[in-house]
C-alpha cells in the first residue's frame, strides 16, 4: 500500500508539473499574442501615418508647381494671344494689300 501511495504521489506531482508547464506554455502564448496585437496595431497606425503624411506632402508639391508655373503659363498665354491678334492684322492687312492690288489691276485693264 506503502509503494502504491507512493507512485500514487509521484505521478500526481508529475500531473501536477506537467499542469504548470503547461499553463506556463498558454500564458506565454497569451502573452505573445497580446504582443503580435499590439504590433500589429502599431504597424497599422505608423502606417496609416506614412500614407497621411504622404498625401500631404504630394498636395502641398502640387500646390507649389502650379503656382510656380503659373507665372509662365500666364506670360505664355499672353504671348499665344499677342500672336494670334498679330496673325489676325497680318491677314486683314493681306485681303486689304489683295484688294488694292486687284483695284489697281482693274484700273489698269481699263486703260
Amino acid at each position: 500500500d506503502e509503494v502504491r501511495a507512493r507512485v500514487a504521489q509521484v505521478s500526481d506531482d508529475r500531473g501536477n508539473s506537467f499542469g504548470h508547464f503547461a499553463a506556463g506554455i498558454e500564458q506565454r502564448i497569451e502573452r505573445l499574442r497580446a504582443e503580435q496585437l499590439a504590433a500589429a496595431g502599431e504597424l497599422r497606425d505608423f502606417i496609416q501615418e506614412a500614407q497621411t503624411r504622404f498625401h500631404r506632402k504630394e498636395k502641398q508639391m502640387t500646390t507649389m508647381m502650379g503656382e510656380a508655373l503659373h507665372g509662365p503659363v500666364e506670360a505664355l498665354d499672353q504671348r499665344l494671344g499677342a500672336q494670334e491678334e498679330r496673325a489676325k492684322v497680318q491677314a486683314k492687312l493681306a485681303e486689304a494689300l489683295q484688294n488694292r492690288l486687284e483695284e489697281l489691276e482693274r484700273v489698269q485693264s481699263q486703260q
